[in-house]
């Protein structure tokens, strides 16, 4: 079973709250009024905090007792105002995160395990409020808090109609109670925010506008003060708020209610409505150019615009769209956009683990590469003198951005010793602990640990340096790290074609792809670049290459006629240029023309080979028709410490030139894998 996250985006009005579990996310609905969104109110009952529905519901009973500045308050560093009391922030919404986490509780049957929580963008890194915020997580169970903005995960809400590419600009514009514009970079984080209160004056100008229609009804109330007063008051505000939502929903041009049994009617018309809204569309729209201007971001740069929140208005997009130029996307319940997209950032944790960085002798210090400059370590969770097993939790840190990475051995062992404290900054490579392993070295008798088993539809190639690994398949050419097998360089074709990768005399990696038509295609697959096309007069039969020369063959699928017999017929092309060299016929090109080969000279893997620090050594077999081993052996004494048996015609094997892994390379009937052993 996995761990059970719980997401909260806590808005100034609203709060939304959805529990991540087992590859699912599901809403935490309030359980008084069974909507997806609780009022971010709190009402104190004794010794009792009531959040929500519930909160609302004893509003009457005495306003002193309720409060919903909770998100006000924390923003301004302020108290929480109980009529003439008050409260420390932190204090009621840790009361407010464990009512919620006890009905996340409820719901789900299983105990909450983390928690994450979106930010307003404007929270710098350094902000004090996100310290608040981390504090008041540790003091409800949850010292591994992540914090997320709220920019950040409205761009990531699965439901969002565009999807963006790491390193697009997007503007996001937030239109809850306060009105938010923030720039995003796609992967690189929030570049800037302006905040207004723009969209709390709309609901302002509303209120007047119901005190002024409604005035020999609505003021004697509000002069009387006290109870009745806030009690009035607070009716009024719900009762525009509703209106405006009903409004924006029908589309009709006006809708009339009454505000409270035996009040009269009140009409709120479109017109109405834009012009309380006038004032706070034009603030957004200036708002974007100027949050984009400051970074230095061109309008057209923008890759689009994202609107969300529970205070989007109907023509907001329009304005957006005709101010900008740029598209609008608003997401299906905008005003979940959030919750939606800071639940799958919580979903996506097995992303943020890091396993520890194999230790090339025996006695093992404890590092990671970790993937900020700026962590800290937050807590050990594997104590002095415990054993481990591998792939286990050791630690956590935390980036100044407040995501949380959880740092995984990369085998069994032993902690000794920890050697950085809680708080302490860890960067890439330090000694984080000591430790023991339990097993001992391949040579005398381990196994290996198979870190990668990559199949693809197509080959693999190693390149010459034994760095890389290179996939090649129809769709393209994929070129990865040994270690990780992340991705660093990856050329896409338009169309499936066929192709292999080769080296240039200088030793760039190429792809040479063909289509049935006899149209070549040479790309550059580092920079993605095309550097030549040429066409054959006809589909070839067969594709070869020399690399010294880097010339192309192209065998002609047909021949030609000469005479009574039917020769061969191959034209030669410069892979630089594109340019036909020239036309052979006869069969004895191949003895004229040696050096051309269907696949790259420069592969890394071979049949046998030797580890850099000359120890072992890696030899493939046959053992059958359609199976084949690699077995590895030690140099001085000949004895054999490893075997991997395959279902395959033929395998290749590597040692990478770090000498931290054994690779093999299987081929069975036009597929191909690679398989990655940790030393």
């Amino acid at each position: 079973m996995s761990q059970a996250i719980l997401a909260v985006d806590c808005g100034t009005w609203a709060t939304a709250a959805a529990l991540v579990a087992d590859d699912r996310t599901t809403p935490v609905v309030d359980p008084v009024t069974g909507a997806a969104r609780w009022r971010t109110s709190v009402y104190v009952d004794g010794d009792r905090l009531l959040a929500g529905g519930a909160a609302e519901q004893r509003y009457d009973a005495e306003p002193g007792r309720y409060a919903d500045g909770v998100r006000p308050a924390l923003d301004a560093t302020a108290p929480v105002v109980f009529g003439a009391g008050h409260a420390d922030p932190g204090e009621v919404l840790a009361g407010y995160l464990t009512t919620l986490r006890a009905e996340a509780e409820r719901q789900s049957g299983r105990p909450v395990d983390r928690l994450a929580l979106a930010v307003p963008s404007d929270y710098g890194y350094r902000d004090a409020r996100r310290e608040t915020l981390r504090g008041v997580a540790a003091r409800v169970g949850f010292p591994d808090v992540e914090l997320v903005s709220d920019a950040l995960a409205a761009v990531a809400d699965p439901l969002l109609p565009a999807r963006f590419a790491a390193g697009d600009f997007v503007l996001v514009c937030d239109l809850g109670v306060t009105w938010a514009v923030s720039l995003v970079r796609v992967g690189a984080g929030v570049l800037g925010t302006e905040i207004s209160g723009g969209r709390q004056d709309v609901d302002r100008m509303l209120l007047d506008d119901l005190r002024e229609t409604l005035h020999g009804w609505l003021r004697p109330q509000l002069d009387m003060g006290g109870d009745v007063a806030a009690r009035a008051q607070h009716r009024a505000t719900a009762f525009v708020r509703a209106m405006k939502v009903r409004l924006c929903a029908s589309g009709a041009d006006e809708v009339t209610d009454v505000p409270a049994p035996g009040a009269p009617p009140y009409r709120l018309s479109r017109a109405i409505l834009d012009r309380c809204a006038g004032p706070a569309l034009r603030w957004l729209l200036a708002s974007c150019r100027a949050v984009a201007a400051r970074a230095g971001v061109a309008l057209p740069e923008l890759a689009g615009v994202v609107l969300v929140g529970g205070g989007v208005l109907p023509h907001a997009a329009v304005w957006l769209r005709e101010g900008l130029g740029r598209p609008v996307h608003q997401p299906p319940e905008p005003e979940l956009a959030v919750i939606r997209g800071a639940a799958s950032w919580a979903a996506g944790g097995s992303a943020r683990r890091v396993r520890a960085e194999p230790p090339p002798w025996r006695i093992e210090p404890l590092t990671w590469d970790l993937p900020a400059a700026d962590a800290r370590l937050l807590r050990w969770l594997v104590a002095e003198g415990d054993a481990y097993a591998a792939g286990a939790l050791l630690a956590q840190v935390r980036t100044a951005d407040d995501l949380v990475f959880d740092l995984t051995a990369a085998r069994a062992g032993v902690m000794m010793r920890h050697q950085l404290a809680a708080g302490d900054p860890v960067r890439s490579g330090d000694v984080a602990a000591t430790t023991r392993g339990s097993t001992g070295s391949l040579a005398a008798g381990d196994g290996l640990v198979r870190r990668h088993h990559l199949p693809v539809t197509g080959d693999w190639v190693l390149t010459p340096d034994r760095r890389l690994l290179v996939e090649c398949g129809a769709d393209g050419v994929r070129v990865r790290t040994i270690g990780e097998a992340a991705v660093v360089h990856e050329l896409r074709m338009p169309q499936p074609a066929q192709g292999n990768v080769f080296f240039s005399p200088q030793g760039q990696l190429a792809f040479v792809a063909w289509d049935g038509s006899g149209t070549f295609h040479v790309w550059d697959v580092s920079a993605g670049r095309l550097l030549c096309t040429f066409s054959d007069s006809g589909p070839p039969g067969s594709v070869l290459v020399n690399e010294t020369d880097w010339r192309l063959l192209a065998e002609s699928g047909s021949g030609v006629q000469v005479g009574r017999y039917r020769r061969s017929v191959a034209n030669v092309w410069d892979l630089g240029t594109g340019a036909r060299i020239e036309r052979l016929v006869g069969d004895d090109w191949r003895r004229k023309r040696p050096g051309y080969t269907g696949r790259t000279r420069g592969d890394g893997f071979a049949t046998e080979t030797t580890s850099p620090d000359g120890r072992l050594r890696a030899s493939t077999v046959q053992t059958a028709a359609n199976s084949a081993a690699v077995v590895v052996r030690e140099v001085r004494t000949d004895r054999e410490v490893f075997r991997a048996d395959g279902a395959a015609t033929e395998v290749r094997t590597a040692f990478s030139a770090d000498g931290q892994h054994l690779l093999a390379n299987w081929r069975q009937a036009g597929t191909s894998w690679a398989d990655v052993w940790q030393l």
